[in-house]
């Protein structure tokens, strides 16, 4: 199935809809994160100053320092 980048996103969307309904699948979760991988190495691609294979410490801290911008802050 060969899908374009909306649909994916689309697809994304729905799957967090369910889950914040506590409805969770994990099969349509691990699809949607491959979603998100294809969208993110598609953009990242484009942007050369992305630095790869950063730890999950090493991001949480850019994001705590405002390095990096949080839908929490």
């Amino acid at each position: 199935m060969n899908i374009n980048e909306r649909e994916r996103l689309e697809y994304i969307h729905s799957v967090l809809q369910e889950c914040s309904k506590g409805n969770i699948d994990n099969a349509m979760i691990g699809q949607a994160l491959e979603y998100v991988e294809i969208i993110r190495e598609q953009h990242f691609k484009e942007d050369e100053s992305y630095i790869e294979n950063e730890s999950y410490s090493e991001v949480c801290d850019k994001l705590d320092s405002g390095e990096y911008y949080s839908y929490d802050n």
